[in-house]
């Protein structure tokens, strides 16, 4: 299975005990991701075979300047490396 997703992210830091404040907030466009789920005797094993951010949008930060370029490259070098492992977890679960 595949498909494409726009997902938004907030990012929040705790500047006192208890009181959290706005720090970032991203939105990671046409996410294009693949997987493949296996049902046998009622049990599902989910692995992923892809995930790519086509487009980053920086929708503000606050404590300095995010560029969008890099951030989606830091994505895309983070799932490559990650999957493998990512697909170990999942295949414990």
């Amino acid at each position: 299975m595949a498909g494409d997703v726009t997902i938004k992210l907030d990012f929040y830091v705790e500047t006192a005990p208890g009181i959290f404040e706005a720090a970032a907030g991203i939105t990671l466009i046409n996410t294009n991701f693949a997987f493949t789920a296996l049902i046998d005797n009622m049990d599902i094993s989910l692995n992923i075979a892809k995930v790519n951010v086509d487009a980053v949008g920086v929708d503000y930060c606050k404590f300095g300047s995010l560029r969008a370029v890099t951030l989606r490259l830091e994505l895309n070098n983070g799932f490559r490396v990650l999957l493998p492992t990512i697909n170990k977890l999942l295949a414990k679960h």
